[in-house]
């Protein structure tokens, strides 16, 4: 798919068919639009099946105000309409209704988006806006000053939400990792357990959100892997790639990464291996998405993502690794957010395939990844790096997938066990004996 030869109507069937898919949205609730290059508005129509509209059912308004198509526009039109006067640098608004960003619409508070470095790069400037009544012009006129004050993403108080960018790609990509992002935060808050000296999330003193925003800022690639170079690849590697892509759109159908989250890279040889982009989204991932990195150059006209130095060092560190993952699922992170390590010994199948997790601190990884990768023993198989991500290898795609999938699984029952009572290990003798070496 050429998103950039799609027509307006199509972008807003593509978007809102995620949106749906994703439980993001009801039948009937949430709007979009997109300003096309003649600056006339394509928007969602009004009280229409969201799970099954078709391009037909798009109506587009003209500058002059005249409507084209079957059906109304979204009732919402107005502040679609006021946020791209306030702003002109915008060409496409959502609205929508997600649980997680409901919530905290309903108790009046904005998720944090300093948990973890990706979810702060991605979603930008986030604000709220007052309560006023559903489609009325006062509600149009509050959201669009915050737009006009240049947020990403506005909270509507007892509402939703509303992102805007460039493109829908862009708006929407914001919009899912907000709510991946109030998802953990919730999540970390039903982790009874505290190590001392942390900050749970939503509670953070100001020094505490000064010092780790800083740290996010910082955590930025010194380079993007060396000298651009063409490199020819064998019907092998590019099968390889295939294969990689198609994990990477299950991953996202899994809801184990979003689409602007996710590093996944597989070894094609000794020093070569291929990997996802920067700026890829992992939800519509083609192999054109994909970079290759050989030895200390990369393929020409691509960059990789930011955690390229790591992906290389674990590689030219453990040959018995053959695929690496870094993922932010929802309920695994919260267990990384708070600074702990998710215990496997609750459940036999998830110690058999995952052994102890391993919780590596801030400092052991940002900076040094070489030196993150000499730490790793045979017997690790995941990594929770604390604010950041989730790491999973094995020694093949499938089987680091099935980590980091067993590990998602087993965080979300584990918070669920928790709000029920107190866990209990099973028998150290059973756990000796279900040991393996990766």
């Amino acid at each position: 798919m050429n998103k950039k030869m799609m027509h307006p109507a199509d972008i807003l069937v593509c978007y809102m068919e995620r949106i749906y898919q994703y439980g993001m949205t009801t039948t009937s609730g949430g709007n979009l639009s997109v300003l096309d290059e003649n600056g006339d508005m394509w928007i969602t129509p009004g009280g229409t099946d969201k799970g099954s509209m078709t391009r037909e059912d798009i109506v587009c308004v003209k500058k002059d105000g005249t409507v084209i198509g079957k059906h109304k526009p979204s009732s919402e039109y107005p502040f679609h309409q006021k946020i791209y006067q306030a702003n002109r640098k915008l060409k496409a608004v959502l609205h929508a209704h997600s649980p997680a960003l409901i919530a905290f619409s309903v108790v009046r508070k904005l998720p944090d988006t300093t948990l973890f470095p990706a979810l702060y790069h991605t979603c930008g400037k986030v604000t709220s806006a007052k309560y006023a009544m559903t489609g009325s012009d006062e509600l149009g006129e509050i959201i669009a000053a915050e737009f006009e004050k240049g947020c990403d993403i506005t909270i509507l108080e007892n509402h939703g939400l509303v992102a805007a960018g460039e493109s829908m790609e862009e708006a929407f990509l914001k919009f899912e990792a907000l709510e991946f992002g109030a998802q953990i935060e919730m999540n970390t808050l039903s982790i009874r357990q505290k190590r001392a000296g942390t900050f749970p999330a939503g509670e953070l003193s100001g020094i505490a959100q000064k010092d780790r925003r800083q740290m996010i800022e910082e955590n930025i690639p010194a380079s993007v892997c060396g000298e651009e170079k063409e490199i020819v690849f064998s019907e092998e590697e590019k099968k390889a790639g295939q294969e990689l892509c198609r994990f990477i759109r299950r991953a996202y159908r899994q809801k184990l990464i979003c689409g602007a989250w996710g590093s996944f890279s597989v070894r094609l040889d000794n020093n070569k291996f291929v990997m996802t982009a920067k700026k890829a989204d992992r939800g519509m991932i083609q192999e054109e998405d994909l970079v290759c990195i050989d030895g200390e150059s990369r393929e020409q006209g691509k960059i990789p993502d930011a955690y390229w130095a790591l992906h290389q060092e674990i590689y030219r560190e453990h040959p018995e690794i053959n695929a690496v993952i870094v993922a932010q699922p929802v309920c695994v992170m919260a267990f990384a957010v708070k600074g702990q390590a998710l215990n496997t010994r609750l459940i036999p199948e998830s110690y058999m395939i995952l052994q102890d997790t391993v919780l590596y601190r801030t400092e052991e990884y940002f900076a040094k990844p070489e030196k993150a990768a000499k730490n790793m023993k045979e017997t690790d198989t995941l990594f929770l790096l604390e604010n950041d991500a989730v790491l999973s290898v094995g020694k093949s795609l499938l089987q680091a997938f099935d980590r980091l999938e067993v590990s998602e699984y087993t965080a979300k029952a584990v918070i669920s066990a928790m709000e029920i009572g107190t866990p209990v290990q099973i028998p150290e003798e059973q756990i000796k004996s279900l040991r393996i070496i990766r």
